[in-house]
C-alpha cells in the first residue's frame, strides 16, 4: 500500500496529460465557435437617458449595418470568419454603467450586448 499514492499521482497526471491534449487538438481541428457575444460601449454622457439614447441609436445602427461593417465594428478579425455571414442574432439587449469621476461627478456609459454568428472559413487546403 506504500506505491499506492503515486500510482494514483502518476496516473492523474498521466490522464490530465491525454485531455489536455485532446482538447487541444479538438480545438484546432473544429475552430472558435460561431456565436460569439460583444458589448459596446456608448461615449460617456452626463445622464442616464443620454446613455440610453445613444446605446439605443448605436443598436438600431447595428441592425442596418452590412455583415462586412457588422465584423469590422465588432472587431471579429480573425481570418477564419467569413466576413459576408456576420449577423446578429435576437436577443441583444442594452444596460447603463454609471461612473464617478475624480470630482464625484456622477456619468454614464451606454452598454450594447449582443449576439453575432457567422459562418467559418474551410481552412482545408
Amino acid at each position: 500500500m506504500k506505491g499506492y499514492p503515486m500510482t494514483t499521482l502518476s496516473e492523474l497526471i498521466a490522464t490530465s496529460a491525454l485531455i489536455i491534449g485532446s482538447t487541444a487538438a479538438n480545438a484546432a481541428y473544429f475552430g472558435p465557435s460561431s456565436d460569439t457575444k460583444s458589448e459596446l460601449r456608448t461615449e460617456v454622457k452626463t445622464s442616464r437617458e443620454d446613455a440610453y439614447e445613444a446605446a439605443a441609436a448605436k443598436l438600431h445602427s447595428l441592425k442596418s449595418e452590412s455583415s462586412r461593417e457588422l465584423a469590422s465594428e465588432l472587431e471579429l478579425y480573425s481570418s477564419s470568419i467569413d466576413k459576408n455571414t456576420v449577423q446578429l442574432d435576437e436577443g441583444a439587449y442594452i444596460t447603463i454603467e454609471e461612473r464617478v469621476t475624480l470630482k464625484g461627478e456622477l456619468r454614464f456609459v451606454g452598454v450594447i450586448h449582443v449576439h453575432v454568428s457567422y459562418a467559418m472559413m474551410d481552412m482545408v487546403s
